[in-house]
């Protein structure tokens, strides 16, 4: 266990594996320096998980090449949570990443991805066994809230808010982690797709529908209303646990069909009042900000630590008492203090009514709170926008030369990679939008470049297929477009001859159906054209590339198979030293023996 990091960070040591998801393994290791020990927590992803994961996209048809787009681009989104999480380091309420590394693979389509972040306890843990006060909770929304104000700040909705995706520090503070499926608010202009967890959803998320920053909020008011619920959401059945499949279903589906909320059984009046201002079904009558339910949050906790303090104030004075006095100051306070009280209550109550028999009604301290948002300014949020600015201008400078970089070695899908993800985290600006233009018109010229060359020398079909790849990347393109309209025109013109393999397969194997032989396997299509475009490919390298028809190519299925081969050899000694330099131009290729080929 101790190698897994290998050349990676070697100053690091595994201690143990601590947790495991979807896509990655989470280690915790230590490192030793001058008699300290250092601690953290390093995630290692892989992706794809194992090799059955391409025989399937390759079974579904997607060549090598778009299969490893295809898990590129999961690497990518990855990558933009890791870069969003890295620009946030020391921040109170996230997760800070210290460090990473993305590995691709030798020799396979794959990429390993290593995150070193700081040690914290999963509040799945921290919770075990354990009951939160209504003042626990208070802190933990407060936290989150300052998490999303961060977000907010960035643009960026995090989308999956859920005890899972937060953690605990060694002095209580809670931390958001996971912005694996964040999306840009820019992007909110359309559907987006329904990523996240539905016991914490939105129903405007659920529905595919449009939605913001509110269904942050949303996810955020149903965690606490757990936590205020005795450990259950809402509908559930809190006598009976756990819940069968069926039940918890239901209970989502009746959340999102829009039922009012029952009140969390376990919050004060105002705590209660907040949590379904929260989860109102409404998205416009949710608090309007993670700022405006942080004020309101702490607002509930000044009241309480005020009214414990009067209480303690209460009980130290009455020994004091000892002359005699006028009682009548006393009296007054105390009619004065239960009238408030009782008020305070009836309009509580009187709210909490109101949203149970009516839509969800936002109270009067969302109202509150929203003024105080408007008319805030302070220097304090000044400092911290103006700190955020200068971060935002270190990175933007950083990606702009990352992406200059990759250009320059004419790796222009690397650079406007860089630069999508920049986009994605700091929000589109002059700059960028300059930048990924050029490294697009880059990557197009050259793509053109070297289809031309190859209807120079007659091979239109892969001039063709080089053009068509590029439409993955740049979509639909007028000069691209007109391009394969032009190969095309002039393949009709040149009238070729078709090949003896696709006239006759059986022609092409008489010479080795008397013995067996060893052939160079390199790549497979369903499509004989794409099969003879991969050979002319490989004659050109100086080897005799021929296509033959196998049912024998794939374990999945018996189907008929172009199979490309970069020559046949009658031992196995002479195909294994034409190998080496046969996968410099196809990594997969390996030698196969074969008796007689199937026609």
């Amino acid at each position: 266990m101790t190698d897994i990091l290998g050349d990676i960070w070697p100053e690091w040591k595994i201690v143990k594996e601590i947790g495991k998801g979807s896509f990655g393994v989470v280690y915790e290791a230590v490192r030793s320096d001058h008699l300290v020990e250092s601690h953290a927590a390093i995630k290692v992803i892989s992706i794809p998980q194992n090799e059955s994961e391409i025989n399937s996209l390759r079974s579904e048809g997607l060549t090598r090449a778009a299969t490893r787009t295809y898990l590129q681009g999961i690497v990518n989104d990855f990558i933009s949570e890791i870069q969003f999480m890295e620009s946030l380091k020391g921040v109170q309420n996230i997760v800070s990443v210290e460090d990473y590394k993305v590995i691709e693979k030798k020799n396979e389509i794959g990429w390993n991805i290593y995150i070193r972040m700081e040690l914290l306890t999963p509040f799945n843990s921290y919770i075990r066994n354990k009951t939160l006060s209504e003042k626990e909770v208070i802190k933990l929304g407060i936290d989150i809230c300052t998490a999303l104000e961060l977000c907010a700040k960035c643009h960026i909705i995090h989308r999956d808010i859920k005890p899972e995706n937060i953690y605990v520090n060694q002095f209580g503070d809670f931390k958001l982690g996971d912005f694996g499926i964040a999306r840009k608010l820019e992007n909110v202009s359309f559907p987006l797709s329904q990523k996240g967890t539905y016991n914490y959803m939105a129903p405007e998320v659920a529905r595919g529908g449009e939605y913001d920053a509110t269904a942050d909020i949303y996810s955020l008011g149903l965690v606490l209303y757990r936590f205020m619920n005795k450990n259950s959401l809402p509908f559930c059945n809190m006598e009976r646990q756990p819940l069968s499949s069926k039940e918890r279903k239901a209970a989502i589906r009746r959340r999102m069909g829009g039922e009012p909320l029952p009140a969390p059984c376990d919050a004060s009046p105002s705590m209660a009042s907040l949590i379904l201002c929260a989860c109102a079904y409404d998205a416009n009558r949710r608090f309007i900000s993670a700022t405006a339910m942080k004020k309101a949050l702490i607002s509930i906790a000044d009241n309480s630590d005020n009214k414990i303090q009067a209480k303690q104030t209460q009980k130290q004075a009455k020994p004091l008492n000892k002359k005699k006095k006028s009682k009548l100051p006393i009296v007054l306070m105390s009619v004065l203090a239960i009238i408030f009280m009782a008020v305070a209550g009836a309009f509580f109550a009187l709210k909490l009514l109101n949203y149970k028999s009516n839509a969800p009604t936002e109270p009067e301290i969302v109202e509150e709170t929203v003024e105080d948002i408007i008319d805030s300014g302070s220097a304090e949020e000044e400092n911290e926008d103006n700190g955020i600015e200068e971060l935002a201008e270190q990175r933007k400078e950083k990606n702009l030369k990352d992406a200059a970089k990759s250009a320059e070695a004419g790796e222009y899908i690397s650079a406007m990679t860089i630069i999508e993800n920049a986009m994605n985290t700091d929000g589109e600006n002059e700059e960028y939008r300059q930048a990924y233009e050029a490294y697009r018109d880059g990557y197009k010229k050259k793509i053109i470049s070297e289809a031309d060359t190859l209807a120079n020398y007659g091979d239109y079909t892969s001039a063709i297929l080089a053009v068509n790849k590029a439409t993955a990347v740049l979509g639909e393109d007028e000069d691209i477009t007109r391009k394969i309209e032009e190969y095309t025109r002039m393949q009709q013109e040149s009238a070729v001859v078709p090949s003896p393999v696709e006239e006759s397969h059986e022609s092409s194997f008489e010479q080795y159906e008397a013995a067996p032989f060893y052939g160079i396997w390199c790549t497979a299509s369903k499509d004989y054209a794409e099969a003879e475009s991969s050979a002319h490919y490989i004659s050109r390298q100086g080897y005799n590339a021929q296509v033959f028809v196998t049912t024998d190519w794939s374990n999945l299925n018996s189907e008929k198979w172009y199979v490309v081969s970069a020559g046949v050899y009658l031992t196995e000694e002479e195909a294994n030293a034409a190998l080496p330099g046969v996968q410099s131009i196809y990594a997969d290729a390996y030698v196969k023996y074969s008796g007689r080929w199937q026609g």
